[in-house]
């Protein structure tokens, strides 16, 4: 991951989008600190779960997080590996989208990083992820990166079989009214795992993300390979 100032021209992917800029693409310790509201960390959370570009690899701030291997995020009952992909938000009223690494909410609640006001604004104000208009800007920004496979796997929304895997979003065993924000944190690989194995998974053609079974996933990867799925 590379370090971009803030609303700088997104061009992480070696693709200008004129209408797509930065926000919270952190490498050092110059960056803006102080206090948001804890209603932007609810509205914010609700993007970290819709995820783009999605990656293989786990990216770490040497900087920041020397003692840190892998980031986790807990909130309002879920669990989120962070450090493989990026949100979009959307300001309807300047007509532009913000790209960010989804490790904004990271730096955000461990950091105390503030994204400029705009960025904020536009998390609060703009179409709720996966919603039509959302999904149909994720569609266009995302489907020249992503490199998804025909699968067995169906969309329960379109009906495509196409589609990619999202980075981890796990249901805690607790109950929602007691979860507070907490910091991000280490959480071994192992504890990732659903209790029943569901996994998220992102359709290339309408841009919403359903859940599958480890089952199901086993069964389209052998398909893919030609090897028997019973």
């Amino acid at each position: 991951m590379a370090q971009y100032d803030d609303l700088s021209k997104y061009i992480y992917f070696d693709r200008e989008e004129s209408n797509i800029f930065n926000i919270g693409w952190i490498e050092d310790n110059s960056f803006n600190r102080g206090k948001v509201k804890e209603e932007f960390i609810t509205r914010l959370w609700e993007y970290i779960k819709y995820p783009v570009n999605v990656g293989r690899s786990l990216y770490k701030n040497e900087y920041l997080d020397n003692k840190i291997d892998t980031y986790t995020a807990c909130y309002n009952g879920y669990q989120i590996l962070l450090g493989a992909a990026e949100i979009r938000v959307m300001n309807l009223k300047k007509g532009v989208v913000y790209a960010a690494p989804n490790l904004i909410i990271h730096y955000i609640l461990n950091h105390q990083y503030v994204p400029p006001e705009e960025f904020i604004e536009a998390v609060m104000n703009g179409p709720n992820p996966n919603s039509e208009e959302f999904t149909n800007m994720i569609v266009d920004v995302y489907k020249y990166k992503q490199s998804s496979r025909s699968s067995s796997l169906v969309c329960p929304y379109c009906g495509s079989n196409k589609n990619y895997f999202a980075p981890s979003v796990k249901k805690q065993f607790k109950q929602d009214s007691d979860i507070k924000v907490v910091k991000t944190s280490l959480i071994p690989k192992d504890n990732l795992k659903n209790n029943d194995n569901d996994y998220n998974v992102i359709c290339e053609k309408c841009g919403k993300m359903f859940r599958v079974s480890f089952e199901d996933i086993e069964k389209s990867l052998k398909g893919r390979l030609g090897l028997p799925t019973t």
